[in-house]
């Protein structure tokens, strides 16, 4: 490298043989690279990093969306979800309980468990099981074996089908509730009127009556 001595400033400059030009164009632009290089721009960063840093936003604009809070999103989303079982920020894709397996979940699920004793509902809390919750009821002293209603069963005979609302009729001359099977008056013992009737090829036919004789003038 050669050095210039410059009679001007009385020191050697170690640009080397160039001219003022080109001098002045070079320590312009590291002046440039310098200043660049001590700025901050508060560029929008991704992922849990991104997330930490910023406080789950976007500093480059300031209040513009939020940062999708799964692990492996990080997606900058301006109309965000927030869940309402973990109050955490989602994007779309992940704004769904199963999307990010959120730990709440079912609560705001109710579930309940028949006792087998006194035939009650009990309503399972926080993160009882079906024991749990039968244990908890047989201690509070409102269970009760003699409320327990016995389920309505077919009256026909042989017939043991137990009677729901979607599987019980009613017959038209006994009424009574019978399962689908046995809802006609002849499939049953019916002690209605109609029980008795015969079938069709037996019954009487009733003849038309006969037209009045015609009379001559």
């Amino acid at each position: 490298m050669v050095l210039e001595y410059s009679p001007f400033r009385q020191r050697a400059d170690p640009i080397g043989d160039v001219s003022s030009v080109q001098r002045f164009f070079l320590r312009a632009q590291g002046r440039r690279n310098v200043y660049i290089q001590t700025q901050s721009f508060p560029f929008p960063s991704h992922g849990a990093r991104g997330r930490e840093r910023n406080g789950g936003r976007n500093r480059s604009v300031p209040g513009a969306g939020r940062h999708c809070e799964m692990e492996d999103c990080g997606q900058l989303d301006f109309l965000p979800f927030e869940c309402d079982g973990c109050h955490k920020v989602f994007c779309k894709e992940h704004r769904a309980y199963a999307g990010h397996d959120c730990p709440k979940a079912d609560h705001k699920s109710r579930v309940v468990v028949v006792c087998d004793a006194c035939s009650a509902s009990v309503e399972r809390r926080g993160g009882e099981d079906d024991s749990a919750a039968l244990a908890r009821h047989a201690g509070s002293g409102g269970c009760d074996p003699g409320r327990k209603r016995s389920k309505a069963r077919c009256p026909a005979r042989g017939c043991r089908e137990q009677l729901t609302f979607s599987n019980t009729a009613p017959c038209r001359s006994c009424h009574q509730r019978l399962c689908l099977r046995h809802r006609f008056p002849d499939t049953h013992s019916c002690g209605g009127g109609r029980a008795k009737l015969l079938p069709l090829a037996f019954r009487k036919r009733e003849e038309p009556p006969s037209p009045p004789p015609i009379r001559a003038c």
